[in-house]
């Protein structure tokens, strides 16, 4: 898991704020994060941003050897 935290008018105080958010959700075990001031959002009313990544292993007996996933399709040809 990673997450990329964009905050809008970010100062030294937002920082402690989104830790103690994400200690509310996932205590300790806290997941890769970066976070960026930015200017503005996309909307007004949209303080923050939020990108996160998981990935899902795929179970040995049910993927390929390669460990993609078996309903992926192969892309262009």
């Amino acid at each position: 898991m990673r997450l990329g935290t964009y905050v809008v008018g970010h100062d030294r105080e937002r920082p402690a704020a989104v830790l103690a958010a994400l200690r509310r959700v996932w205590g300790d075990s806290l997941p890769a994060q970066t976070l960026v001031g930015v200017a503005s959002s996309a909307l007004p009313e949209m303080p923050f941003e939020v990108d996160a990544v998981a990935v899902r292993p795929v179970p040995p007996a049910h993927g390929p050897a390669a460990g993609a996933a078996p309903d992926v399709p192969a892309g262009p040809r």
